[in-house]
């Protein structure tokens, strides 16, 4: 007779299984869904707002002022399709089976790393539209040179006091995503 006390056997049947809860992991989940229609409101609420805010100022302003709103509009309307883009997991996942939630939740945490990314990476991009702008409006002699220093002087006191806060703030987030993605991704091994 052969004896049944494989040792291999015996050493795979005392491993531990990590074990998922599954109402956690759902409960996880709807968290993370809830926030993302936030976020999409919070997204889709300025590019809305903007056709209002051009049809308010299409008579009140200049015609260059008018052309580089409606240019801001443009850049901000792309950005704004983009992190609605990035998003987009969050509302074509299908749930059978707990691996699924486990790759819904980390695909999003990896998509919310690329929204972080844009959000910071944005603040480089800023200062040189409002660069571009405000040489657009002295070379075409827009505003009187006392009027444009002055607006130059508030936009660049406001871009440098919100841009390092959105800079660290993005950096924070990538930096926690990441962590939370990579947790995720031990436990799941």
């Amino acid at each position: 007779m052969t004896d049944n006390n494989d040792p291999l056997r015996d050493l795979w049947q005392q491993q531990e299984v990590v074990k998922f809860d599954l109402a956690k992991l759902k409960k996880q989940w709807r968290k993370i869904r809830y926030k993302q229609y936030f976020y999409i409101l919070l997204d889709l609420a300025p590019v809305l707002a903007m056709p209002f805010l051009l049809w308010f100022f299409y008579s009140e302003v200049e015609r260059l002022v008018f052309i580089s709103l409606v240019v801001i509009c443009i850049i901000g309307t792309g950005f704004s399709a983009y992190v609605i883009w990035l998003r987009r997991f969050t509302f074509q996942a299908k749930f059978e089976s707990t691996s699924n939630y486990l790759t819904s939740i980390a695909r999003q945490y990896k998509q919310n790393i690329k929204i972080a990314q844009a959000a910071k990476y944005s603040t480089i991009a800023i200062p040189p539209i409002f660069i571009v702008m405000y040489g657009g409006f002295y070379l075409a002699d827009t505003f009187e040179w006392e009027r444009l220093l002055r607006k130059v002087l508030y936009s660049g006191l406001v871009l440098a006091i919100s841009l390092p806060i959105m800079w660290i703030w993005a950096s924070r987030r990538i930096d926690k995503f990441r962590t939370e993605l990579i947790k995720l991704e031990e436990q799941m091994k």
